[in-house]
């Protein structure tokens, strides 16, 4: 499956079904969900082009670097840091969950982180990731309320080397851990009320 548009051009979306293979769609409101051949993803046509239903999670944690040698603000203690992957191209800005996160620790005085060694995903539609982390020390809880400390505008880069100084605003982009899970692979699709099966 492809998509064309005139400012990116022709964009793979994914394998074209075979011949043999059926496929079942089911539309809700100007979407059209669209599923395929077995161990696929369902894909959305939007009028804009298709793409996968939902992002992947990052498998691999981000490796952090610290110092204590810049203006950062961080408080000494440990702080858990994620990375999101995202798609703002097309009709509609979708974003993975969280990666795993990495514990994070900030002795006294300075603290800043001087790098990340990102995930880099494979999901053609993905062209920006996001770090986040809590606002507060959270004595190694791995879940706490995190909010957006960076954005990473490209799939690519490895290693971000923007120094993050802290502190962590509650004012920014909050973390949603769970509600951004990719589609499972699916045959058949159905729509019933808001949701899609």
């Amino acid at each position: 499956l492809s998509t064309y548009d005139v400012t990116n051009g022709l964009q793979v979306v994914g394998a074209l079904p075979g011949r043999a293979d059926a496929c079942s769609a089911a539309q809700y409101g100007s979407k059209v969900i669209i599923a395929g051949p077995i161990g696929r993803r369902p894909v959305i046509f939007e009028g804009g082009g298709l793409r996968n239903d939902g992002i992947r999670a990052p498998t691999a944690t981000p490796v952090v670097t610290v110092s204590n040698t810049g203006p950062g603000a961080f408080v000494a203690g440990q702080y858990y840091l994620y990375v999101t992957y995202r798609s703002t191209s097309g009709d509609t800005i979708i974003e993975s969950n969280p990666s795993p996160g990495i514990l994070v620790t900030f002795a006294a005085g300075n603290n800043t982180i001087a790098s990340i060694v990102l995930p880099v995903p494979s999901d053609p539609q993905v062209n920006q990731r996001r770090a986040y982390m809590p606002a507060v020390a959270v004595t190694a809880t791995d879940g706490a309320n995190a909010y957006l400390v960076a954005t990473i505008d490209d799939n690519s880069t490895i290693t971000y080397t923007t120094d993050i100084n802290g502190p962590v605003s509650t004012s920014s982009t909050a973390l949603n851990y769970f509600d951004h899970a990719e589609a499972p692979d699916a045959t058949v699709v159905g729509q019933f009320l808001d949701y899609t099966l």
